[in-house]
Parts: structure tokens; sequence; C-alpha cells
């Protein structure tokens, strides 16, 4: 493929696509097991966010809009919900969700 030195002057849409969160099996589980591992609603809550603010600052630098971003995060922790009910079928300690 050439390219024409002309050319350097137009911007070419594009839009990264991120690997997909519920996708993330390894860090599902890593967080699972840290969330069942909080002693209080407090420190899920806090947990929580923090993973959710890493999360959404990662989806928009790949320039996810802002409802997008919220449907995926969403996903995300529906599959560590359901992550923490596998590994511990009987429930967690502070019944947070």
């Amino acid at each position: 493929m050439r390219i024409d030195e002309g050319n350097f002057d137009r911007a070419v849409p594009c839009k990264v696509a991120p690997f997909p969160l519920t996708r993330r099996i390894g860090e599902i589980r890593e967080i699972a097991e840290t969330l069942f591992k909080k002693r209080t609603i407090k420190a899920v809550d806090a947990y929580r966010a923090k993973v959710s603010e890493r999360l959404f600052a990662e989806l928009a630098m790949a320039g996810m809009s802002e409802a997008e971003q919220d449907e995926t995060v969403g996903a995300f922790f529906d599959a560590v919900e359901i992550e923490i009910s596998r590994q511990r079928p009987y429930g967690c300690r502070c019944h947070a969700w």
C-alpha cells in the first residue's frame, strides 16, 4: 500500500474497540473474590466505586459514549455477581448486592 504525501492533512476516523469487559474472566474472578472478602457494605461500595471509576476512564479513553459505558460497566458487574454466586453459592458475608 502506498501513502501519498499529500494525504496527511486528512483525518481518518477510527474507533478503538476495547476487549469486552464481560470477557475479562480473570479480572471478573479477581474482583468477585475481593468483593467476597469485604466485611462491610461500606467497604464493598468503596471497592466497586474504585473499580467502576477505572473502567469508566478506560472506556472513555477508547472513545465510548457515556450510555455505552454505563451499559458495559453494568454488564461487567452483572458478570461479577454471577461469578460470586458461582464461587460462593451460599452468599457473601455482607449481602451487599
